[in-house]
């Protein structure tokens, strides 16, 4: 019974009631939970090692906020691999960084993404073996928006150098809708999907570069799912930043 009263709270947060039953959110999250046990086990672990690193200075944190953008790469379903280019990426991020322990320091950070697919006309043209001789063809953009929660994890003995980070991350994922119109001389195709609304988890790797003691530079990759079926949605944001300590 508390199982199901929580699933439901948490339907009704991140789930406006208009966009999809929150009994699929549910069960999509329950599944969730199922099949990435080990990486949210490895999420604790990973927070419980630097809170414990932290030696007492734990209640010392840094507020944080960040901007980046760059270039994101369609994964899976195949579709959304050849159907779409690459496309941008834009985030906003604010959180904390604590103290520096003995390996490194730890942080969290609320981040909202946005991506943004073109639609490729030669790639669905080359997947369907379509015939250019007479064809009509119209697509729309894709694009995702992300709410998550991150844990960053910099191993460093000097906040002030450049040093390498890992990150995992579990949030919100949304994927609007979008329509495909193919006309032939006596055919049609007409490949069309509705929005959707999941859950989705994410890790990544960087490198911060401090420009002063309060500024720093990133590059990072990761990898994002969202958990809107099987095999889900999926794609790679490669971006810059700027991180500024306050």
């Amino acid at each position: 019974m508390t199982s199901e009263i929580t699933f439901g709270i948490f339907a009704q947060l991140i789930v406006p009631s208009n966009t999809i039953n929150k009994k699929v959110i549910e069960e999509q999250f329950k599944g969730f939970l199922m099949k990435n046990f080990l990486l949210l086990i490895l999420l604790v672990l990973c927070v419980s090692t630097v809170v414990e690193a932290q030696e007492d200075t734990s209640s010392v944190r840094t507020p944080e906020f960040q901007f980046s953008s760059g270039l994101s790469i369609p994964s899976i379903p195949s579709e959304f691999r050849d159907y779409w280019k690459n496309g941008i990426t834009v985030g906003l991020g604010f959180g904390y960084s604590f103290a520096q322990g003995s390996f490194g320091y730890g942080g969290i950070h609320a981040l909202l993404e946005y991506n943004r697919f073109t639609f490729d006309d030669s790639g669905f043209i080359k997947s369907n073996n379509l015939s250019v001789s007479g064809l009509t063809l119209t697509g729309e953009s894709r694009s995702t928006i992300t709410l998550m929660t991150i844990f960053k994890g910099t191993i460093t003995t000097n906040r002030n150098s450049i040093a390498p980070y890992f990150l995992l991350g579990i949030g919100y994922f949304y994927r609007s809708s979008y329509s495909i119109n193919a006309t032939l001389p006596g055919t049609g195709i007409i490949y069309e999907e509705g929005s959707k609304s999941a859950i989705s988890w994410s890790v990544g790797a960087g490198v911060d570069v401090p420009i002063s003691d309060r500024l720093v530079l990133f590059l990072q990759g990761k990898f994002i799912l969202g958990v809107t079926g099987s095999p889900g949605t999926q794609y790679y944001p490669l971006n810059a930043g700027l991180r500024f300590r306050m």
